[in-house]
């Protein structure tokens, strides 16, 4: 079998850390708002460490949901880490 690429491994790993936190209240399907706050202030702490504000966390928590169901799925999961993905490419390019 051939020795999996980074990519795979990202993918993996992406779909590992969403598990992780989405199952803690047995629904690894979904992240629960308390379970998104969580993924965030531990996974992205960079993100949120000018963010004192525990008010802004459920902000971001919130917009998540894109559609409004009161869970964040895999789908808005992936479009958050999308956009952020997209972001730090942006600011790489500023930087050269």
């Amino acid at each position: 079998m051939a020795q999996k690429t980074r990519l795979q491994n990202c993918i993996e790993d992406l779909s590992a850390i969403f598990k992780k936190y989405a199952s803690e209240d047995g629904d690894s399907e979904t992240l629960s708002k308390a379970e998104a706050k969580k993924l965030l202030l531990n996974e992205m702490p960079e993100l949120l460490e000018k963010t004192s504000d525990m008010d802004k966390v459920k902000e971001i928590a919130d917009d998540l949901d894109m559609d409004g169901d009161g869970k964040i799925d895999f789908i808005e999961f992936m479009t958050m880490v999308m956009t952020l993905g997209f972001m730090c490419h942006l600011m790489d390019q500023e930087e050269k």
